[in-house]
């Protein structure tokens, strides 16, 4: 565990599914965020990664996906938000089990593999971070992940950098 820049992490993320987004007419809005949190970046990066990408093949074409942070106390929850084919509650318990895939799921996203949630679970579990769930048949789902903010935080970088999301 080391002191990891939100920003930096969630950039990365959203670059890692900005194509696939834009091929499929899927807005993304990722709300700015200079908190230095306790993590590891690459490990942090494939968590939300991975929370994007699944956010992305379940939305509805032409539809938008929320990323915000709200710092509390000694933690900040990062929340992704779609407002795609949402879940069942029977299929909640079983989301981050590998290989495992909503009837729905399948039928609207047939290239998944079931394995991006156990992913994001394991490296949840070695950050000791916790998530929670809320989804809706047909309205969407949010995760929200809860990292505790550095103690000190990192140097600003000096200039100025555009992120393309």
């Amino acid at each position: 565990m080391a002191p990891v820049d939100l920003q930096v992490v969630l950039d990365a993320a959203a670059r890692d599914i900005e194509d696939k987004a834009e091929e499929r007419k899927i807005s993304l809005d990722v709300q700015r965020q200079q908190t230095t949190v306790l993590g590891s970046t690459k490990q942090l990066t494939i968590l939300f990664s991975n929370l994007l990408s699944n956010a992305v093949a379940y939305s509805h074409e032409g539809g938008k996906i929320e990323v915000f942070a709200r710092k509390h106390g000694d933690e900040v929850t990062i929340s992704v938000v779609d407002h795609g084919i949402g879940m069942t509650e029977d299929a909640l318990p079983n989301i981050f089990d590998e290989y495992f895939r909503t009837k729905e799921g399948t039928k609207f996203n047939k290239e998944s593999t079931g394995l991006g949630l156990t992913i994001v679970r394991r490296i949840a579990q070695n950050l000791g971070l916790p998530i929670r769930v809320m989804s809706e048949e047909g309205v969407g789902t949010t995760f929200e992940v809860t990292i505790p903010v550095a103690k000190e935080s990192l140097p600003r970088r000096r200039g100025s950098m555009k992120a393309r999301i």
